[in-house]
């Protein structure tokens, strides 16, 4: 339920939510999907298009969402999933 409401909430920003199994401290990350390009290799890309001459406003990665992956077991994350399961999806929850 926590997953699909955060994809529901963020929409078409993030690829997916799914769980971490690395994440340890901190709540959330938002990882590249399979096949994006990293935010380095984005900046490259431009770089090389506007050293050619090319247009300038290569999004490279603009429509490739990234993974947002949540770690279950912090505070924050355990506090979200109880409002959801509550039916609290006010402004706290989004």
């Amino acid at each position: 339920a926590t997953l699909s409401f955060l994809k529901d909430t963020i929409g078409d920003k993030i690829e997916k939510a799914e769980v971490s199994v690395s994440l340890r401290e901190s709540p959330a990350n938002l990882a590249q999907g399979q096949y994006s390009m990293s935010p380095q290799m984005q900046k490259y890309m431009k770089a090389r298009a506007v050293a050619m001459g090319e247009e300038a406003d290569f999004t490279g990665g603009a429509g490739m969402p990234s993974v947002l992956q949540i770690n279950p077991d912090h505070p924050i994350v355990t506090k979200l999933n109880a409002q959801i399961q509550d039916g609290n999806k006010g402004e706290d929850a989004e």
